[in-house]
């Protein structure tokens, strides 16, 4: 004995009012929010990056200035916070510090990624730092 489609007790009559035409309910209830937020997710993992990017070539430009045999802090912090202004897009809320000792110059830039995704804050720290360029003399130590 086969069951009829009209049969209520039927895996076939429980299937079709389970599924329609057009798929699960259930299945686009639970798989429609975790596509969405993968996709975000993956944005937001991509506005980072590039936040990151930008304060690592701003910091970058602000070691060339610093680090020059004339080079000051002040003149690497200065050409790092250009840098931000002109291509710091992704990067909000940016700050700079630049230090030089007589041996190394270091820039650090720190700032916002921008955010697609409410509630969370993605914070955007990078430091670098090169040795100062000196001037030697042959048969002089490097050191």
């Amino acid at each position: 004995m086969t069951a009829s489609t009209t049969d209520p007790g039927s895996s076939r009559h429980l299937q079709h009012w389970w599924r329609d035409d057009r798929g699960s309910v259930p299945e686009i209830v639970i798989l429609a929010p975790v596509v969405f937020f993968l996709i975000f997710g993956i944005i937001q993992g991509a506005l980072y990056y590039q936040a990151r990017t930008v304060a690592n070539a701003a910091a970058e430009e602000g070691l060339r200035a610093a680090r020059t045999t004339t080079g000051t802090s002040g003149a690497g912090q200065a050409a790092a916070a250009d840098y931000l202004s002109r291509n710091g897009a992704t990067l909000t809320s940016p700050s700079v510090t630049a230090s030089r000792t007589a041996t190394t110059a270091t820039i650090t830039i720190s700032g916002q990624s921008q955010n697609i995704l409410p509630g969370l804050d993605f914070t955007v720290t990078v430091r670098s730092a090169l040795p100062v360029e000196r001037i030697t003399h042959p048969g002089q130590a490097a050191g």
